[in-house]
């Protein structure tokens, strides 16, 4: 967990607890609706993710506040509260991919938005890391059904979200295609395609989605040239 902005330990695990406790009481209404799916999957990301240090290190409130949350994001990443967080923000984006047409709007939309910055702040964070500490073993989607324990407890694995269409490919049932969260302007690319696929065919898109959409487009895009370090 971060520090500061983020709630107590005592917090965290008494909400995680009362999360699992809801979960395990609707056993009646399984399968679980898709909105009240992505709504558990964003209440669990943050548990794991402060939005407001993200926001800032995203450059929101300019370039010395960014450096100045830079040193807690890292010591974010280096804990298993970083791979636990962009699980769950890979399960928003399975959500989203399920939810009934037009309905990727307001709170919904602003959901996938805070899973693709958790997806932009992993990468960004992952591409500082020790260059002699690869990432390595197999892939691990995300956004897939199959259990990520081994990447969530010893960061083993390279994380990666399904290509737009692929989600239920191959002879197993498993994604045919995938990219890894280190191909960030891929990644958001794929994000905001979801939300436009939910449009339809209205035009022009919701004035919420085509801001969600551009300012992803613009995390994608500015790989490389964020400098952040203090």
């Amino acid at each position: 967990m971060l520090n500061g902005s983020l709630i107590s330990s005592s917090w965290h695990k008494d909400l995680l607890q009362l999360l699992t406790s809801f979960r395990l009481t609707l056993p009646d209404l399984e399968p679980l609706p898709v909105q009240a799916v992505l709504v558990e999957e964003l209440l669990l990301l943050n548990l794991y993710m402060s939005f407001e240090e993200l926001q800032i290190f995203a450059g929101k409130d300019g370039i010395d506040d960014a450096r100045r949350v830079y040193p807690i994001l890292r010591q974010w990443y280096d804990r298993q509260d970083s791979r636990q967080a962009v699980v769950h923000a890979g399960q928003v984006i399975r959500a989203a991919r399920a939810m009934p047409l037009d309905h990727l709007r307001d709170f919904y939309a602003i959901a996938v938005y805070h899973a693709g910055l958790t997806f932009w702040a992993y990468s960004i964070l992952s591409a500082r890391r020790d260059p002699a500490k690869p990432l390595t073993g197999d892939i691990v989607i995300l956004d897939g059904g199959n259990s990520a324990e081994k990447f969530v407890q010893v960061g083993r694995g390279i994380p990666a979200i399904c290509r737009n269409g692929d989600e239920q490919g191959g002879q197993s049932g498993q994604p045919r295609s995938s990219v890894p969260l280190g191909d960030l302007k891929t990644v958001m690319e794929i994000i905001t395609g979801i939300l436009h696929a939910n449009c339809g065919n209205q035009l022009p898109v919701p004035p919420i989605v085509e801001n969600l959409s551009r300012l992803m487009r613009e995390l994608g895009n500015a790989v490389g040239k964020l400098k952040v370090r203090p």
